[in-house]
């Protein structure tokens, strides 16, 4: 080692110095590069001289930049060697042996690119749908107060004798049944011809008027035909009048008899009444046998039941009706065959059972169809049902209940 001079300046003339070689204890020899690691482990890297080389003149000094990646030695057999940790910059990447890690997939907007275009193509067709939403549900608006506007005008010019003004209403627009439909009477029946066509009448009184009207439709033609059937200076209906309706052939015959049509209504003063068509003649309506025979009560409705056999040709044909008010039902009834010939031409049957005074009246088969079940309200408001054989004229008791329905 060299001896410093003295700070006092005392002999500054360096031709004394001298210098001694000391091997260091801690040194990797056979490259061009020794690295003192103990006394350099934090430190800026320091080459140290190589003192002595086997066979060859030493190799210029190589130093290392601690932030360069690592460099394999020139020579001596020795694998490559990484750069230690403390000589890595901090920010460096860690090496190591095989293929480079794959980059990052793409992002836009910092969405992975295939995610970005599912949620872009999804608010797309939200945008469109909403845009033609938009466009139906004015569409729709517009015609349906166009629509309004016209209902409205033929509301206001109906009432002639076609019927047309059941149809046209108010044309307020609101949910709320027009008077028209409200006090509307109306009955349908149904059946099949012989050659297959499916047949279709309804029957209704209009609002606007007290006559009384049949409209047509059947699979053949397939549209709407509309007759009248009174005439209200001559044949008078009282003002929402129940209406009944049943079909079948005359006398229980279906070979010597062409198909009728009845309808059941009410007069003014409450009488009943009874009108008859044949199907070839829909405009004519002949006045049949039970008219005038029966007075009901003011708020009567009329129920009808007509059974047949065309085996041993026999027709049964009952209507029940309400004379005076509450516990009190009646059932008249026409009875023809071919064997005993007329057996009751209308007679009527006063029956006294618990039924509210304008009760609805309806009735279906049960198994055989001379068995069906009647249904009416009683006083209560429960609703009950009687078993009825239609043969015998046998009306039972009550056999079930339905509570009112809450208000």
């Amino acid at each position: 080692m060299a001896a410093l001079p003295h700070a006092n300046g005392a002999d500054s003339n360096y031709s004394n110095l001298e210098v001694v070689h000391s091997a260091p204890e801690n040194r990797y020899e056979g490259g061009s590069l020794q690295v003192d690691h103990t006394s350099y482990p934090h430190g800026k890297f320091q080459p140290v001289p190589v003192t002595s080389y086997a066979g060859a003149e030493p190799k210029p000094w190589i130093e290392h930049d601690p932030n360069s990646p690592p460099t394999a030695r020139e020579e001596g057999g020795y694998a490559p060697e990484a750069v230690p940790a403390y000589f890595r910059h901090p920010g460096a990447p860690e090496l190591h042996d095989g293929p480079l890690p794959a980059p990052p997939p793409p992002t836009i907007c910092g969405i992975r690119r295939k995610k970005f275009w599912i949620i872009a193509g999804v608010i797309g067709l939200l945008v469109v749908a909403a845009a033609v939403g938009g466009g139906v549900g004015g569409a729709l608006s517009n015609r349906s107060s166009s629509g309004s506007a016209q209902q409205t005008e033929s509301g206001a010019n109906s009432g002639s004798n076609t019927g047309s003004g059941s149809a046209s209403g108010t044309g307020t627009g609101s949910n709320t049944p027009s008077v028209a439909v409200q006090d509307l009477s109306i009955a349908a029946i149904g059946w099949e011809s012989k050659t297959g066509v499916k047949q279709y009448r309804v029957y209704h009184q209009p609002a606007s008027q007290s006559n009384l009207f049949e409209s047509k439709w059947d699979s053949a033609e397939k549209s709407w035909q509309l007759s009248q059937i009174t005439q209200s200076a001559t044949e008078p209906v009282k003002k929402g009048s129940p209406l009944m309706a049943v079909v079948g052939y005359p006398h229980g015959n279906s070979t010597a008899f062409e198909l009728s049509k009845t309808l059941y209504y009410q007069q003014p003063g409450g009488v009943l009444m009874e009108r008859n068509s044949q199907d070839s003649l829909p405009a004519e309506w002949d006045q049949a046998g039970f008219s005038t025979r029966a007075t009901a009560s003011a708020n009567s409705t009329i129920h009808s039941y007509l059974f047949t056999n065309l085996t041993d040709p026999n027709l049964i044909l009952t209507v029940f009706y309400q004379e005076s008010g509450a516990g009190s039902l009646t059932m008249s009834r026409y009875v023809e065959s071919k064997k005993g010939g007329i057996t009751s031409n209308w007679a009527p049957t006063k029956q006294n059972i618990d039924i509210a005074a304008g009760s609805p009246i309806a009735a279906a088969s049960v198994g055989r169809p001379q068995n069906i079940r009647m249904y009416v309200t009683k006083a209560d408001g429960t609703l009950t049902h009687h078993p009825y054989d239609v043969e015998r004229n046998i009306l039972g008791e009550a056999v079930g209940e339905l509570p009112p329905h809450p208000v």
